[in-house]
């Protein structure tokens, strides 16, 4: 039997209750994490049996404890479902009110301008929650966009890595939910990218690898500008030997993460967008001159050591990966991707002064497979 209004409204009242004194509990110094999850875990499922009345009744007073639930380092899934609560309220009450609290936690993100582990974590919270927001208000708080990628811009300068992923990771939602309208906003954004794309942490690399992805997909004409240095970025990255102590896993991870952006970027680089620049001929036009800049980047590329077989098994997956961006299957398509595959099998010239070795090359052609199974599938 379902419950009445009447007991769903004190049930909820009650729930807010618990959150406040958790929050009240933090600001004193105790640990109350549990606590805080259990009282959003309750409001969640509430929320859609109280009526609208109560919500926005206490509307108000749950943005505020929000806002000082961010103060208190809050963890991933806290920051999660205060963005499930508050998306939940805010359309069963008044989205007109969503700007508002958005402006709220922009200036959360600026309140001070010192350092700190618990100022950061804070502008951290903030930002991932806007960013959450953003994902689904997209239209209301599209006007936000640019001050939310002015903090962006302050975020990748942090100390720590996972407040620089946590910023990206941002990027890429809003990116997706609000696109990229101006060819200027997203040559800011690729001047951001040029700089955390070679950044000391992998995790960070990753995650910048996965930004410009989305980039090329959100402004091609932004990859039509700037496609070339976008391209060779991404080159260079799969060129470096993955870094000593990391996981495999995480190398792996980061290594596609760059080969499908520079997929994204050349089927980018081929759509009839002219080029700022009319005097310099694009590089690439089509599928054929994609493969073609892909077998001359496997020619320039590593020729000895762990960093010559992913190298070019990683070249190989681009091109498949190229093929599935533009939708080529034909049977003209298929043979340059097998061509290229040949040639990456191809040892370098004995007048090399690092000639491969036969252990990596012999790795190359298992690596290639997988990348020519993908397509045949």
């Amino acid at each position: 039997m379902a419950a009445s209004p009447a007991t769903v409204a004190r049930a909820f009242a009650d729930c807010l209750k618990a959150l406040e004194s958790a929050v009240s509990g933090a600001e004193g110094g105790s640990i109350t994490n549990a606590r805080k999850l259990e009282a959003l875990s309750q409001l969640e499922d509430l929320l859609p049996n109280l009526a609208k009345a109560d919500i926005a009744e206490h509307r108000g007073r749950f943005e505020d404890l929000c806002e000082k639930l961010l103060t208190q380092n809050a963890t991933d899934p806290l920051r999660r479902l205060v963005v499930s609560v508050l998306t939940t309220t805010f359309r069963l009450s008044d989205t007109s009110a969503l700007p508002n609290f958005a402006s709220r936690l922009l200036q959360l993100m600026g309140d001070s301008k010192k350092g700190g582990d618990k100022v950061n974590d804070t502008k951290v919270a903030a930002l991932d929650v806007l960013g959450q927001l953003v994902v689904h208000h997209g239209q209301s708080l599209e006007p936000f966009c640019n001050d939310i990628l002015a903090v962006i811009a302050k975020h990748i300068k942090m100390n720590e890595a996972s407040a620089r992923c946590s910023a990206l990771e941002n990027l890429c939602r809003i990116m997706t939910a609000a696109g990229v309208r101006q060819v200027g906003t997203a040559s800011n954004i690729w001047k951001m990218l040029q700089k955390v794309m070679a950044d000391k942490a992998l995790t960070v690399r990753t995650v910048a690898a996965h930004a410009l992805s989305v980039l090329a997909s959100a402004c091609p004409a932004c990859a039509a500008a700037n496609g070339e240095a976008m391209a060779l970025a991404c080159l260079k990255a799969l060129a470096t030997e993955d870094p000593p102590g990391q996981l495999t896993s995480s190398c792996s991870e980061s290594r596609f993460a760059f080969t499908k952006a520079l997929a994204r970027v050349l089927a980018a680089m081929a759509l009839p967008i002219p080029a700022a620049d009319r005097s310099k001929k694009k590089p690439v036009t089509d599928f054929a001159s994609g493969v073609d800049f892909l077998e001359q980047a496997i020619s320039k590329g590593p020729t000895t050591g762990p960093a010559f077989s992913m190298f070019r098994s990683s070249v190989c997956m681009a091109i498949v990966l190229l093929a599935e961006a533009q939708g080529v299957g034909d049977a003209a398509s298929l043979a340059l991707v097998v061509r290229a595959s040949l040639n990456a099998l191809e040892l370098p010239s004995k007048s090399s002064k690092h000639p491969a070795d036969e252990d990596h090359l012999m790795q190359v052609p298992l690596l290639c497979s997988c990348g020519n199974m993908r397509k045949l599938k």
